[in-house]
């Protein structure tokens, strides 16, 4: 698997990007680094998961059960899955009803924006998605990881 993680709104809102396939050992390594940027970022902090790329693949349920003990964050807010395919929202749904986390989906990066602005009025700052990719050469390192 192979993903990046930035922040879209310093210290508020996270993109995961995530590409190719993914296994239970890659998936608990991105969980510690999602664990890692929640920590240093301003609660509730919402996550982007960009699925576009993602292969999706069978689910196994033991796995998810697995995973999803390593999840919880009390600084998590909302989760939008982006693009999502068929798996990829049906293991979110999953994983959000275990961890009782909120989840919308989303058709897009600005779609996703929109959403997170609609749920948090803290969020009424948020930057365009203009502002924000002209600023992507100016945000926190990106972690390109090809696992």
């Amino acid at each position: 698997m192979a993903h990046s993680i930035q922040w879209v709104v310093p210290s508020r809102v996270l993109e995961i990007k995530l590409w190719d396939d993914v296994d239970m050992s890659e998936m608990t390594a991105l969980v510690h680094e999602t664990h890692t940027f929640v920590n240093m970022g301003q609660a509730p902090v919402h996550i982007l998961i960009n699925s576009t790329m993602f292969m999706n693949r069978p689910v196994n349920f033991q796995e998810i059960n697995q995973i999803a003990k390593t999840m919880s964050n009390p600084g998590t807010g909302w989760w939008v899955i982006v693009n999502a395919g068929k798996m990829m929202w049906f293991t979110a749904s999953v994983l959000s009803k275990l961890l009782g986390i909120k989840l919308k989906s989303a058709n897009g990066t600005e779609e996703a924006l929109a959403i997170l602005k609609r749920v948090d009025f803290t969020l009424d700052t948020l930057p365009s998605p203009q502002a924000i990719q002209s600023a992507a050469g100016t945000s926190l390192p990106l972690n390109d990881t090809a696992l």
